[in-house]
């Protein structure tokens, strides 16, 4: 199982300066464990997983991956992945399009079937709405969600 995650550009310590980039971006990194082997190790062993493909974006990294898009000006491939990404740090409730403060806010829809998205929940921000992308398990899910 591939287990894809967006990295935002600004937690990572990259010279933007002297190219003339100015902005914010997201950058593609993953973790590679056998189905199996997640299960039968703890959650943190799956979490620790993603912390470690975090690590590895650095400048190299951050670099070649503009080369490759600007090479190939391809999208990955996501068959079999599983699109894990959290905007619960933008800032979405302050946003006024000319009809007052947000009740709810995110995506129209999920980019893709299997993506997971946190989002941030209300003005004071206590709460993470997380949206799931299970079509083609989603009866298995409701039915393990019954109480």
């Amino acid at each position: 199982m591939v287990v894809l995650t967006i990295v935002n550009v600004f937690v990572v310590s990259w010279e933007t300066e002297s190219n003339g980039y100015f902005g914010n971006g997201i950058v593609l990194t993953n973790s590679i464990c056998q189905a199996g082997k997640l299960l039968e190790k703890p959650f943190s062993h799956a979490v620790g997983l993603i912390q470690e493909a975090i690590k590895m974006v650095t400048d190299g990294y951050m670099r070649s991956a503009i080369d490759y898009f600007e090479v190939n000006r391809a999208w990955p491939s996501f068959p079999s992945t599983l699109l894990i990404t959290t905007w619960y740090r933008l800032s979405f409730h302050t946003t006024d399009f000319g009809w007052g403060e947000p009740v709810l806010s995110g995506p129209v829809a999920l980019p893709e079937k299997e993506v997971i998205l946190f989002l941030s929940n209300g003005n004071e921000r206590k709460s993470i709405n997380v949206l799931l992308g299970l079509p083609p398990a989603l009866k298995v899910f409701q039915d393990e969600m019954v109480v």
